[in-house]
C-alpha cells in the first residue's frame, strides 16, 4: 500500500515532491505488477526470446501485462485485432468481472475465512466456450468473446452475490478497517526513521528509501515485505514519532484496535450526502467533533445554503443551517450535563480523536447488474462446425430468467466512524449519533437499553434508500 502525506514528502523539494505526489495518487497494484515482472527479467538476467523460457517478443510481454491490467479493447496492442480479444477476458475481465482471479481468491477464502468448502465455481470453467458478438457502436465491431450457456446466468448472479458478503464479513469488516487505519498511522509515524535497503548485485548497500519511496521503485519494493512492522518495532530511533507508532503497534498487538463508533449511510438523490462523500475526511471528522465555526447568518455563511467555505479553503457540508444549530444545541446541553456529573466531561472529543473510512461494496459493476456484462449462448447451439468456424452469436441475458436471485440494491456506501482514544469512545458514539440524526440519516450503531426506550418512545431513524450512484 502506498503511503502518502505532506510530511513524508517535507524532506524532497517542491518539484519532487508534487511529481512523487502525483505518482503515488495515480499507483495500482496492477501497473505495480507489470513494473516487478519488467524488473525480475532484468534483475535476474532473463532473456525471454530464448527457447528455454518460452521464445517470447516484446509483443508477449507486453499482452501479459495487458492481461493483467485489464486493457480496454481500442488500446491492446499485444493481441490486437477481435480474433484474439477474449483472451483478455481471462485473467482480469473489466466488462463483467468474472476471471480466473477472483474465482481463485474467492473460493479460497470461502473454505478458509467463512468454512464454506462446498462452494465451487468449477462449472463455469468447465462450460465457458468463445463466440462471435456483435457490438452496434460506430463503428460496428464483430469480435470473440468468452460466453456460458444460459442456465448459468443464475449461478453467476449467485457469485457476484458471494463477492458482496466476502466484501462485508472478511475485506471490509469493520474490525480489518480498523487494523487498516491502525497500520496506516503506524507507517505514516515512522515513515521518517524506518528505511528500506537497496543493494546492487554485489551486495553493496546503494541508497536507503522510505516506504513512499518504494511503492515507485520495483528494487525496493521487492523488499517490503511484512517484516516492516519489525522494523518499526525494533527500530533504535527514539524521536517521538517512532515512539507513537511503537505505542500504536503494541496496541495492534494486544488486538486494543480502534473502535467502531458507527456510521453514516449514503442515501440515493442526496445531494448534501453526496457532498459529504466526496469531500475531504480530515473535514468530516472535523464535523462529528463539532468544530466551533458557525456561521451567524445566510449572508456570513455566503448564501451557500449549508455549505460553509473554511479558512483553508475546504469545504464543510451542514445538511440545512436550523439542524446544525439544533445539534449545537444538544452537544452543549450534553457537555453540561457531563460536566455536572464530574465525568468524562473534562475530556473534549478532537477531530484528531476520529478516523473517518469510506465504505463501498457492491456486486462487481458498482451500481449496475454484472450480469448484464456476461454473455451467453443457447442451449441448441450444439453445431460442432458452427462453433469452429465462429459462427455462433453470443447474447445477454434478460434479468427476469433469475429475478429471484436479484438484490434489492446492487451497491452500498457508508461512512464508517473510528475512535483511536479508548476513553473517548462513548462520546465518540454520541457525536455520530448526533451528527448522522442532524443529517437525516440512519447510523447502524447497536443502541444502549436507555436509547432503545427512548425509541419506542418515538425518535426513529428514517428508512434507509437506495444507495447512491457516486463516484
Amino acid at each position: 500500500m502506498p503511503l502518502w502525506s505532506p510530511k513524508s514528502l517535507h524532506s524532497h523539494p517542491k518539484g519532487c515532491r508534487d511529481s512523487m505526489k502525483q505518482q503515488l495518487l495515480s499507483w495500482t497494484h496492477e501497473d505495480m505488477s507489470i513494473s516487478m515482472l519488467r524488473y525480475l527479467l532484468q534483475a535476474n538476467n532473463i532473456d525471454i526470446s530464448l527457447p528455454e523460457y518460452g521464445a517470447l517478443s516484446e509483443d508477449d510481454l507486453t499482452f501479459i501485462g495487458e492481461m493483467i491490467v485489464g486493457t480496454p479493447l481500442n488500446d491492446r496492442k499485444g493481441r490486437p485485432g477481435p480474433e484474439k480479444s477474449f483472451l483478455y477476458d481471462i485473467v482480469n475481465n473489466k466488462e463483467s468481472g468474472l476471471d480466473v482471479d477472483k474465482m481463485d481468491y474467492m473460493q479460497r477464502d470461502c473454505e478458509r475465512a467463512l468454512g464454506k468448502k462446498e462452494v465451487t465455481f468449477q462449472r463455469f470453467t468447465e462450460k465457458v466456450r468463445v463466440a462471435t458478438v456483435t457490438q452496434f457502436s460506430w463503428p460496428t465491431v464483430r469480435r470473440k468473446t468468452l460466453c456460458y450457456p444460459e442456465k448459468l446466468a443464475g449461478e453467476a448472479m449467485t457469485f457476484f452475490k458471494q463477492r458482496h458478503e466476502n466484501h462485508e464479513v472478511i475485506y471490509q469488516h469493520r474490525k480489518v478497517l480498523a487494523m487498516d487505519a491502525m497500520i496506516l498511522d503506524i507507517l505514516l509515524a515512522a515513515h521518517d526513521s524506518v528505511k528500506i535497503s537497496v543493494f546492487d548485485d554485489l551486495g553493496e548497500l546503494k541508497e536507503l528509501k522510505t516506504i513512499a519511496e518504494c511503492a515507485l521503485d520495483p528494487a525496493a519494493f521487492s523488499n517490503l515485505e511484512d517484516g516492516v512492522l519489525d522494523l518499526v518495532r525494533n527500530s533504535q530511533d527514539n524521536c517521538s514519532d517512532i515512539k507513537k507508532a511503537r505505542a500504536l503497534l503494541r496496541k495492534l498487538d494486544r488486538r486494543e484496535h480502534y473502535a467502531y463508533c458507527g456510521a453514516m449511510t449514503i442515501y440515493n438523490g442526496n445531494d448534501d450526502h453526496k457532498k459529504i462523500w466526496n469531500q475531504d475526511l480530515t473535514v468530516t471528522a472535523r464535523d462529528i467533533a463539532d468544530d466551533e465555526v458557525v456561521p451567524e447568518s445566510d449572508e456570513e455563511d455566503g448564501g451557500n445554503n449549508g455549505v460553509e467555505i473554511l479558512e483553508d479553503g475546504t469545504e464543510r457540508v451542514h445538511f440545512s443551517q436550523i439542524g446544525w444549530l439544533e445539534a449545537q444545541e444538544r452537544k452543549s446541553q450534553a457537555k453540561k450535563s457531563q460536566s455536572s456529573q464530574g465525568g468524562s466531561g473534562s475530556s473534549i472529543l478532537s477531530p484528531c480523536d476520529l478516523k473517518v473510512c469510506r465504505w463501498h461494496i457492491h456486486h462487481g459493476a458498482k451500481e449496475k447488474n454484472p450480469v448484464d456484462g456476461m454473455w451467453f449462448f443457447y442451449k441448441d447451439d450444439d453445431d460442432a462446425i458452427a462453433w469452429s468456424t465462429g459462427e455462433v452469436e453470443a447474447h445477454r441475458v434478460d434479468d427476469v430468467k433469475y429475478q429471484s436471485r436479484l438484490p434489492k440494491y446492487f451497491s452500498s456506501r457508508q461512512l464508517k466512524v473510528l475512535c483511536k482514544d479508548a476513553s473517548k469512545v462513548s462520546q465518540a458514539q454520541q457525536a455520530v449519533r448526533e451528527w448522522c440524526r442532524t443529517m437525516k440519516c440512519h447510523s447502524p450503531l447497536h443502541l444502549s437499553s436507555q436509547e432503545n426506550s427512548r425509541a419506542d418512545a418515538g425518535e426513529e431513524d428514517p428508512e434507509p434508500e437506495p444507495f447512491s450512484q457516486y463516484a
